[in-house]
């Protein structure tokens, strides 16, 4: 039962982070859609570095994080060895 409460609960805070996530604001819906100079459609041009700014953010926590954990156990390992 316990087990059950926390999948239940996991499950439910996922759930309003879903909802929040397909919600978008006007701002990103209309630089997602915009026109150039010659009013042709441009979808997505102004908003790919913004994305590519979110997406590097938890690579680069991912590497750091590791790089950490790699040079203390090097460390830990050496002081081991004498």
């Amino acid at each position: 039962m316990k087990y059950f409460s926390y999948i239940i609960t996991t499950l439910f805070f996922l759930w309003i982070q879903i909802q929040s996530l397909l919600a978008q604001c006007s701002q990103c819906k209309a630089a997602a859609a915009s026109k150039d100079e010659a009013g042709n459609l441009i979808i997505g041009e102004s908003i790919n570095m913004g994305v590519l700014y979110l997406l590097s953010m938890p690579f680069i926590l991912v590497l750091f994080v590791g790089g950490i954990w790699w040079w203390k156990s090097r460390q830990l390992s050496k002081q081991q060895s004498f």
